[in-house]
């Protein structure tokens, strides 16, 4: 039997940290309920680089059929998302610092308040009327909707408040795609994470660096230079020269190559020798140990590079 799978949509997660745009920090599973739905109208579920695919047999039942027909079926296929890239949220822009006890919930719909009152109890999926949730219990009052995102990018307003919601699950997971299949849905969902801006502080510690005569790092394209330099004390009493730039980078993991290391540094003179040609981007695994100092400003956040 020959089988022609098309597309019904595709899910996309894209951060800018990354070279390539794709976030691939996910272990992304179809729940129960939803390989239930998928074998019943012939679909198929793909990973692919940054997400996964929902196929649709062409031919099913011993009928064609064309992807308009699916999407009058007002189901919701719901897939559970983990997170392996524990360093997330110490790259990403717009999220909360923590959401212990909290889950995000990516869906493409909205939800009716009102829509509640016309159900009872005995109507319900064996289910209580405090742990009722349309998208399981009543997907045909919902309200279909373009982006699987409540703004531009991942964010905390994401977050499902719900507490039936989160009694979903015994064990937390980072969150939960729904998909509602709805005349007019996108073909291609994209999910983009924000980048994170810190203020870049690179400390001299080594003493061949902290013998430069009037060292200062700058941008080897504007020619600015970062503030500094100020002495910083670090854990052990050990002394550092450190210098600051005066407004928030992007991080990314990509080598950044703009900012060089220098000395015999004169305001509006060129004449000056380079000491480190490309220095590094801040590591984003380590958590630092740098006191605040006189050249950092409580509430800002600092990426703090030891050289």
């Amino acid at each position: 039997m020959n089988f022609k799978f098309d597309i019904l949509f595709t899910v996309e997660f894209r951060h800018p940290f990354f070279e390539d745009g794709l976030f691939q920090g996910f272990t992304i599973t179809p729940s129960d309920a939803a390989k239930q739905q998928m074998k019943r109208l012939g679909l198929v579920f793909k990973l692919s680089p940054g997400g996964f695919f929902i196929g649709y047999d062409t031919s099913f039942a011993g009928s064609a059929r064309q992807r308009e027909d699916l999407l009058k079926d007002s189901t919701v296929l719901i897939f559970r998302l983990d997170l392996l890239d524990t360093g997330l949220y110490s790259y990403t822009g717009g999220l909360p610092e923590t959401i212990s006890g909290s889950i995000f919930h990516f869906h493409n719909f909205t939800i009716p308040p009102e829509k509640k009152k016309e159900f009872t109890p005995g109507q319900l999926r064996d289910r209580d009327e405090e742990n009722w949730l349309a998208e399981l219990d009543a997907p045909s009052t919902l309200i279909g909707r373009e982006s699987l995102l409540a703004d531009e990018f991942v964010s905390e307003k994401d977050i499902d408040v719900r507490p039936a919601f989160k009694n979903n699950y015994f064990a937390k997971p980072f969150g939960q795609l729904s998909v509602l299949l709805h005349n007019g849905m996108e073909n291609k969902f994209v999910m983009p994470f924000a980048l994170k801006s810190t203020y870049w502080q690179y400390i001299l510690l080594s003493k061949h660096l902290q013998k430069l005569a009037n060292p200062i790092v700058i941008n080897k394209t504007t020619k600015r230079p970062f503030h500094g330099p100020v002495t910083v004390t670090l854990p052990e009493n050990k002394q550092g020269i450190a210098f600051v730039s005066d407004e928030p980078i992007a991080l990314t993991n990509m080598p950044n190559r703009m900012f060089q290391l220098v000395e015999n540094y004169e305001s509006g003179n060129d004449h000056y020798k380079v000491i480190i040609e490309f220095l590094p981007n801040p590591d984003i695994r380590h958590i630092s140990v740098v006191p605040a100092g006189e050249n950092t400003v409580p509430g800002k956040n600092y990426s703090n590079i030891i050289l």
